[in-house]
């Protein structure tokens, strides 16, 4: 192989990795498992469906950040295998680190912006059949009387010479 050749596989190799993980005093990575997701929007709630095949309600969290912003973390228990895997496809556990089987696990973390601001109180979250249902749902704008304050009585704003008062007969537009 030429010294070009050498060259242009590193050049490949380094536009294929993160820049801030390269070199000798990078950090040990290892891998978290970013399970697939749908985020549906409905007239009022937002409906996520993240795939967690393995994974048990209590080892999955679920935080409100910011008004909408839903942080889904937790560990994905490996299988206990006793043969030898001829395919591995799932993600998660030993395989996302490529290690043997075993009971390690994989955590996962995933922050999900939505839209739209959530209602705190109106989020409810199940975990059936390997998926995890969130209907979160969203905050409804809610009207605010607005109080309008008088302005100075004597000639301090400008616009005050076409001030009416309540009730008076004179003035611009009055009806006579």
């Amino acid at each position: 192989m030429t010294d070009l050749q050498n060259r242009m596989g590193d050049l490949l190799t380094s536009f294929f990795t993160d820049p801030f993980l390269a070199g000798p005093l990078a950090p040990a990575v290892v891998p978290v498992w970013v399970p697939p997701f749908d985020l549906e929007e409905t007239q009022d709630a937002y409906l996520l469906e993240m795939d967690l095949p393995g994974v048990r309600p209590e080892d999955v969290n679920i935080e409100l950040i910011g008004g909408d912003t839903l942080r889904i973390t937790g560990k994905y228990t490996a299988r206990e295998r006793t043969g030898t895997m001829r395919r591995q496809e799932r993600r998660g556990g030993a395989a996302a680190r490529g290690g043997e089987g075993g009971r390690e696990g994989a955590e996962f973390e995933y922050d999900v912006i939505l839209p739209g601001e959530i209602n705190a109180d109106q989020i409810d979250a199940t975990l059936e059949y390997g998926v995890l249902t969130i209907r979160a749902g969203k905050a409804q704008p809610q009207a605010r009387r607005i109080q309008v304050k008088a302005g100075a009585e004597a000639g301090g704003t400008a616009g005050s010479q076409s001030r009416v008062s309540p009730g008076s007969a004179s003035g611009p537009g009055a009806k006579r």
